[in-house]
């Protein structure tokens, strides 16, 4: 990125950050999100939209009303993040199907399948992810825990924590593809 380009995103992110951070803050509660981690999850959501202004600068540098434009990634950035919550929260349906022991790799997974196709499903994301895997996916696919306090709690970067989440996220699309 050049140094013009550079102090061009400083600028915007120092002039727009409060009111996307307050938008931010409106549309979670809008739409019900846990009011505990309404902050964690609106600064996230507007690290989100300057970094995708990051990768746009050119366009951004030439758009009439860059405060506008950055509105409109931001309510984006929001339905792609509902949209992600929505599905996150259907494989919690099928995660939590299940106890916690077919996550046990000796266990009988075959016998527990018989009754319910979702079963299977379960059985089948508990065994294919790892217990790490499984714990960063609730924790912040589920359970809404930004990525920082993800990291700290298992002991890796916030970078691991957003990359291993995508990983398990593509997986978990993969494996349960039609």
């Amino acid at each position: 990125m050049l140094p013009e380009e550079s102090d061009f995103l400083f600028q915007l992110y120092h002039q727009h950050f409060p009111a996307l951070y307050g938008h931010a803050i409106t549309l979670l509660k809008l739409h019900n999100f846990d009011t505990a981690l309404f902050q964690e999850l609106a600064q996230e959501l507007v690290q989100d939209t300057f970094h995708t202004a990051s990768e746009k600068v050119d366009v951004l540098k030439a758009h009439p009303n860059p405060g506008g434009w950055l509105m409109v990634a931001l309510k984006f950035k929001f339905k792609e993040f509902q949209r992600q919550a929505y599905s996150d929260s259907q494989r919690l349906v099928l995660i939590s199907a299940l106890p916690r022991d077919m996550a046990d790799p000796r266990s009988d997974v075959n016998s527990c399948q018989s009754d319910m196709e979702f079963r299977g499903d379960a059985a089948l994301i508990r065994q294919h992810l790892s217990p790490e895997d499984l714990e960063l996916f609730e924790m912040v696919a589920l359970n809404h825990v930004s990525h920082r306090e993800a990291a700290e709690k298992l002991g890796i970067t916030i970078w691991a924590s957003q990359k291993r989440l995508e990983r398990i996220r593509k997986d978990l699309r993969d494996l349960l593809a039609p």
